[in-house]
């Protein structure tokens, strides 16, 4: 039994909408004209700036740098700069939201007790940019916690992150952590 019998027997109709007369014409057209939307769109005339994956990675881990020592020293001011203020933003720990804007990792970080510090190393960073604006950001990190200058706590995890450029800066739009767990 061919597809279009076995669908005849099971649909009220046997026919796709591409199937039926005189649709085949629409849809082809329809793909012809988005075609001919993104060709203009992104054809020789086009004004869209080229890639440089080497630039963006540069540019990507400096704001990793940034976000590194904003979250260290906790100064309000330097961790606004590294995070998005855009609607959407939102920093997840263990697949579930842990902060859902920009405000809630702020009054998180100034509940820090002042004899507390939290000191971050990164290593294996990797970064993919998306176009010119976005990129990805995945790192391994190692979190060290320390009362008086002492460990406390120490683990390790991994980080992922959406970066955008915006105004021209850098700028965590989504974030993910997770502690490393054996597989």
């Amino acid at each position: 039994m061919s597809h279009r019998e076995r669908r005849s027997k099971s649909d009220a109709s046997p026919w796709t909408i591409a199937d039926r007369p005189g649709h085949r014409r629409s849809w082809l057209l329809a793909v012809l004209a988005l075609a001919l939307v993104f060709q203009s769109a992104c054809g020789p005339g086009s004004v869209a700036p080229e890639v440089d994956p080497e630039e963006i990675d540069r540019e990507v881990r400096l704001l990793l740098e940034q976000w590194v020592d904003a979250f260290e020293t906790r100064e309000p001011s330097a961790v606004e700069e590294v995070l998005s203020d855009r609607p959407g933003f939102v920093w997840l720990e263990d697949g579930e939201v842990r902060y859902p804007d920009r405000q809630s990792i702020l009054s998180a970080l100034a509940g820090f007790p002042p004899n507390l510090a939290a000191i971050y190393e990164l290593d294996g960073i990797e970064v993919s940019p998306v176009g010119d604006q976005h990129a990805w950001a995945r790192m391994s990190t190692r979190t060290r916690i320390e009362q008086d200058g002492v460990v406390v706590s120490a683990f390790d995890g991994v980080v992922t992150m959406l970066v955008e450029r915006s105004s021209g800066a850098w700028r965590i739009a989504a974030a993910h952590t997770s502690n490393r767990r054996p597989r």
